[in-house]
């Protein structure tokens, strides 16, 4: 009888630890798959968004290599560099707006000529940007706060750094009055050392909120968000969180600044349970400045 009772006993230890480490496996498999397939998803979001932004440097790049050859062949006619500004912003319906600045007397040497004219800048800079009016035209203006810091960082931050730039993203009235959140690429023009202006694509985050508010990387009950270099959201589930620091950002950017993504496991207070991060950085032209 006790043999008996020690058989079962065995028998029944045995098929428990037998299922329990099934279950085990079973419960492994199933975090590996769900980190492989998060882990995918991240790196091919990330790559979207990237190719958006560089598709800004892009065509602010060209722009600014196109009217600089104008000007070092000897034919730097404002009119012309009208065109090709207006041109850039009509191919490219994305972008809000772009704008095309010189240095004092740095394009064309005849600033004195076109200064105090009409629809010129008062002091003759070749300082242009266009957008479109309601109407969905391009409409071409002069800067006029390119000098003032803050509002004027798209030209002042390229002019002090001498590299690419993109700026924080910011709430800008457009179309109405109706305020929209955006970001700013701004690539500096440089010869030899010396900065002579810079050319700027003004785009809608929009598209990128709604590519990253769409992630639901696992059974749809996971999320993604996108910060910008200074930690703050530029897409969450929550929207109120949105433009707001966010409280893990710090040690993010200190590590995805060298390039490395980071993998982490911690509570989400969206979720409200344990999850599995991957944090990867979205580089941005040589700005030194990424997104995660």
């Amino acid at each position: 009888m006790l043999m008996l009772l020690a058989g079962i006993v065995t028998i029944g230890l045995g098929f428990a630890i037998t299922i329990g480490l099934l279950i085990w496996q079973s419960t492994q498999q199933q975090k590996n798959d769900a980190q492989q397939y998060l882990t995918q998803t991240a790196y091919t979001n990330s790559y979207l968004v990237q190719r958006k932004l560089d598709l800004a440097l892009t065509v602010a790049r060209n722009l600014g290599q196109n009217v600089l050859s104008l000007r070092n062949s000897g034919h730097a006619d404002r009119g012309m560099a009208d065109t090709l500004l207006k041109n850039a912003l009509q191919n490219n319906p994305d972008f809000l707006s772009m704008s095309l600045a010189w240095e004092p007397n740095a394009y064309d040497g005849n600033d004195a000529q076109f200064a105090g004219q009409p629809e010129n800048d008062p002091n003759g800079c070749y300082v242009r940007y266009v957008d479109r009016d309601t109407a969905g035209n391009v409409v071409l203006h002069n800067l006029t706060d390119y000098e003032t810091p803050g509002s004027g960082d798209y030209y002042l931050l390229p002019r002090k750094m001498k590299q690419e730039v993109i700026l924080e993203p910011y709430r800008y009235p457009y179309y109405n009055g109706v305020e929209v959140l955006l970001t700013s690429i701004a690539v500096p023009i440089v010869v030899d050392g010396t900065f002579l202006g810079s050319v700027t694509a003004d785009f809608s985050l929009d598209t990128l909120q709604q590519l990253i508010n769409a992630i639901k990387p696992y059974k749809g009950t996971d999320y993604a968000e996108l910060l910008s270099q200074s930690g703050a959201y530029i897409a969450n589930p929550d929207q109120a969180q949105v433009t707001k620091p966010a409280a893990h950002a710090d040690s993010l950017l200190k590590a995805v600044s060298q390039g490395v993504s980071i993998r982490t496991s911690a509570e989400k207070p969206v979720l409200k349970t344990a999850s599995y991060d991957l944090t990867i950085p979205v580089t941005i032209g040589n700005t030194g400045t990424p997104w995660i």
